[in-house]
């Protein structure tokens, strides 16, 4: 079976079950974008390798593009594409929905960039890699999270993470989450950008691990304007036995056409 060909189809089908379902109200301002209106994004990361010390180290890089698109109030679906560069290169897709448990555009609610305060959002996404030169070496794994709001500026949330085969690296199987958000949308501006306030960063912090081992993770995400941000993203991860320590530094921008 040709991957390449069921990852791109599968993305396809997604769009197009998308687009056919749009909801009729769309431009209003919701936390992924403008409801109808799809919003795009486009990343480049590096990451440093160490292993044992009589063993050479390695470097990894990874560039990447997605779209994100709002269909209802309570329905978001996104798809992304990868190229990974490592010992060989490898081809990552993705697919995903969130389900918002209450309209985030509801007037007189306490928000924050994630949605209404005390309801919570719920994320399924299935996601598939494949080396380029053996395209039936496939793996998968499948994600599921939920986050709830709990103020104006604090998020709380965990997430599960089912591969399809175990693996020594793998170190994110169950993580946790506080999104910090130092800035209020003033009345009026809810979600004027998905990412916060203008000209005020976000933090977002996840850590977790698995039998083999453990990460963190940090974004500081900037809203330069209403339709743009900048994102800043430092990991790192650690496996004891055999050691293995990756240090990873990507950048990411977001663009919101309508904002």
């Amino acid at each position: 079976m040709d991957f390449r060909r069921v990852a791109f189809l599968t993305i396809g089908i997604v769009l197009i079950g998308i687009l056919a379902g749009i909801e009729s109200n769309a431009q209003t301002t919701h936390p992924d974008g403008l409801i109808g209106k799809p919003s795009g994004w486009i990343s480049a990361g590096y990451a440093s390798v160490s292993v044992e010390r009589e063993l050479p180290g390695f470097d990894r890089t990874r560039f990447g593009a997605g779209m994100v698109l709002p269909a209802t109030s309570f329905f978001t679906f996104d798809a992304s594409y990868a190229l990974e560069n490592e010992d060989t290169l490898y081809h990552n897709y993705s697919v995903g929905a969130r389900f918002r448990f209450g309209d985030p555009s509801k007037s007189n609610s306490s928000v924050n960039p994630d949605g209404r305060v005390a309801r919570p959002v719920l994320l399924l996404a299935y996601e598939g890699k494949f080396p380029d030169v053996e395209t039936s070496n496939y793996r998968f794994y499948a994600t599921i999270e939920t986050i709830m709001p709990i103020s104006s500026r604090f998020t709380f949330g965990g997430g599960w993470r089912y591969y399809d085969e175990d693996h020594p690296r793998q170190v994110d199987e169950f993580y946790g989450i506080l999104n910090y958000f130092p800035a209020s949308y003033a009345p009026g501006r809810e979600y004027e950008n998905p990412d916060g306030v203008d000209g005020n960063p976000s933090f977002f912090l996840r850590g977790g691990g698995s039998s083999h081992g453990f990460f963190g993770q940090l974004d500081i995400a900037a809203p330069l304007k209403p339709n743009l941000t900048l994102t800043l993203s430092i990991r790192g991860e650690r496996i004891p036995s055999p050691y293995v320590r990756t240090a990873i530094l990507s950048g990411h921008i977001d663009y919101y056409p309508g904002n």
